[in-house]
């Protein structure tokens, strides 16, 4: 499994578009975070399963909502012993 790091400033993104939706229904912005933490834990799984859309970027969208994960990832090389 790789190791996921999320940006500040897409963190904040994130909450502030939960608190978003969460106004527009009770419960909705929690949904919304669970969705995307499921879809981040997919990625973190795989990062490969998304093709690359601009140089070594990758996108998961999320379908339920109007909201796209952009990532990319970096391979560790294994030490020889």
């Amino acid at each position: 499994m790789y190791t996921l790091i999320v940006f500040e400033e897409a963190d904040q993104e994130l909450q502030e578009a939960a608190v978003w939706y969460e106004e527009k229904s009770i419960g909705l912005g929690l949904r919304f975070i669970d969705i995307v933490k499921r879809k981040l834990e997919i990625v973190q799984q795989n990062p490969e399963k998304n093709a690359r859309k601009k140089g070594n970027f990758r996108q998961s969208v999320i379908k339920t909502f109007p909201y796209v994960i952009v990532y990319t990832f970096y391979k560790k090389e294994r030490k020889k012993e």
